[in-house]
């Protein structure tokens, strides 16, 4: 009985692990959202800030290199929850609950998925930026008379 007991206890306590995990992982995917849809608002609105093809690329430096970090962060949380998650159906089985649906998505999926998102933020950046360049281009323009 005792030993039931402890066997449920570990589970429960890698069900929290695991679940510890997933909420620190959903954290770092909400910085990548949060950054990439805040770009392109501030594209959108930020017109005056964002005046040339110089800020246009220092702002896309700055997007790759938060990506690449975020990436890395991701990876390992990604991992880290992969690993969690083999530990907690283990535990369950062990203690004699049925209990096979945690699959995290693997690192590969995630990778197939973040990168192509990167690129189309990258690639609205400069649609957006060039469409508003082009729009202040025939409407800003000093009206001038012929003569």
């Amino acid at each position: 009985m005792k030993d039931d007991y402890d066997k449920q206890k570990a589970a429960l306590d890698f069900l929290n692990l695991y679940q510890t995990q997933y909420s620190l992982t959903d954290k770092i995917w909400g910085y990548f959202s949060t950054v990439s849809l805040g770009l392109l608002v501030l594209i959108i609105g930020g017109k005056s800030l964002i005046t040339n093809g110089w800020h246009v690329a220092i702002v896309i430096i700055g997007y790759i290199v938060f990506c690449v970090g975020n990436f890395q962060a991701l990876m390992k949380a990604q991992k880290q929850l992969s690993e969690f998650a083999a530990n907690a159906t283990k535990a369950t089985e062990n203690a004699g609950i049925a209990f096979k649906t945690l699959m995290p998505f693997k690192q590969s999926q995630v990778s197939k998925f973040y990168w192509p998102v990167v690129i189309a933020v990258i690639i609205g950046i400069l649609v957006i930026y060039n469409v508003s360049s082009d729009v202040k281009q025939v409407y800003c323009q000093p009206c001038v008379e012929e003569t």
